[in-house]
């Protein structure tokens, strides 16, 4: 299994945790090129979504470790590298290697035409919030 269908698989084997959440609107197909990633708000929430030969994926945009838009790194090896610090995030998990413990929410996706569309998953715990500070942190 390629990394794309890794992570479509991951987040379908985690459909109790999508249960009766909605599927919304994070993009348009035709703005993503193979190789490329892009960043989207979805119901306030900002994702990442990647497009590779073998389809796209999506996972949260804020690195966990420094607060970085994981949009401006790159995809090697079924990791989405932050731009900042090089944390690798595994596009299918969401674990990081780097630092065990640290994982971004993983999100399905699917394409109805030309819209991308993602059901969001519950953050993990030691994600960073909106406010830049991790989950058990004060801001």
């Amino acid at each position: 299994m390629n990394p794309a269908q890794d992570a479509s698989a991951a987040s379908a084997r985690a459909g109790g945790a999508h249960a009766g959440v909605q599927w919304l609107r994070a993009g348009r197909t035709s703005d993503f090129e193979v190789g490329t990633l892009g960043a989207s708000v979805v119901a306030g929430r900002r994702v990442c979504i990647g497009r590779l030969d073998s389809g796209f994926f999506a996972v949260d945009d804020t690195c966990p470790h420094a607060g970085g838009s994981l949009a401006g790194g790159i995809v090697q090896a079924g990791q989405l590298i932050c731009p900042l610090h090089a944390w690798g995030f595994d596009i299918g998990t969401g674990a990081c290697d780097d630092a065990p413990g640290c994982a971004v929410a993983v999100h399905e996706v699917r394409t109805v035409g030309d819209e991308i569309q993602v059901r969001l998953a519950p953050p993990p715990p030691g994600a960073a919030r909106p406010d830049g500070a991790h989950a058990g942190e004060t801001a």
